[in-house]
């Protein structure tokens, strides 16, 4: 079995997610671009890959598409329903990249926009800063762990929300 952790990490596994995610090379260590890449779609089924596939093609925040058909027996509606952000009660936190092309500036600002219970919108400080920096990032426990962490402190269960 090839081992891609000896396999040019940086070089191979780099140049994938900068195809894909807009990322940038020195933002990873090559070991952990190794580990990640050993375990990238670990508990990703085809069906939930297919459903982020329509939501591109459809250009709509929706439940899975069943079909014509199976959309009326599961939802009945021929088209599957939005999901309804408005809805959610519990403090939101957004945390986007300027260079992350999964999810865009502008989907971010759209969401934000729907969302009743945002305390805010963090857009990390770092033009380079892409998708997959959020958790693989030399920088993710000084930029991105220690918001998150603030906000449960300021909002956590014990806090009555």
């Amino acid at each position: 079995m090839l081992d891609i952790r000896k396999f040019a990490p940086r070089e191979l596994c780099g140049t994938v997610l900068a195809i894909t995610t807009g990322f940038s090379i020195d933002s990873t260590s090559s070991k952990t671009l190794a580990v990640a890449f050993g375990h990238i779609l670990a508990g990703v089924s085809s069906k939930t890959l297919e459903h982020f596939g329509q939501l591109i093609l459809s250009k709509r925040f929706q439940r899975y598409d069943e079909g014509r058909i199976g959309n009326m027996q599961r939802y009945g509606t021929e088209k599957p329903p939005t999901y309804e952000v408005s809805n959610i009660v519990s403090p939101v936190l957004l945390i986007c990249g300027q260079n992350d092309w999964v999810s865009s500036l502008r989907d971010v600002k759209e969401l934000s926009r729907r969302l009743r219970s945002l305390v805010e919108t963090y857009v990390i400080p770092e033009a380079y800063w892409s998708h997959n920096d959020h958790v693989w990032g030399r920088e993710a426990p000084k930029l991105v762990y220690k918001k998150i962490l603030d906000n449960f402190n300021l909002y956590g269960t014990d806090k009555g929300v």
